[in-house]
């Protein structure tokens, strides 16, 4: 996981890439999720990683922030 606070007054986006991801084992997408570190810590956004491991959340508000990512997914 990766903790970051967004301070912009307006919606950016994050991305970054996940590695680790093992090669030849089925499907190599990795589930991530964007939480809130105060209040509820409810994902606020889910998306896949592709196959290079690169993933975007579009659209953040401002607030602080971690990123979880996990594998398998299966879905």
């Amino acid at each position: 996981s990766v903790d970051l606070r967004v301070a912009r007054s307006w919606p950016i986006s994050i991305s970054g890439t996940i590695t680790g991801i093992p090669d030849g084992e089925g499907r190599r997408e990795a589930a991530v999720a964007l939480v809130a570190r105060r209040g509820l810590r409810a994902p606020i956004a889910y998306t896949l990683a592709g196959q290079e491991g690169a993933y975007t959340f579009a659209n953040v508000p401002p607030g602080d922030y971690t990123v979880i990512a996990w594998w398998p997914f299966q879905g």
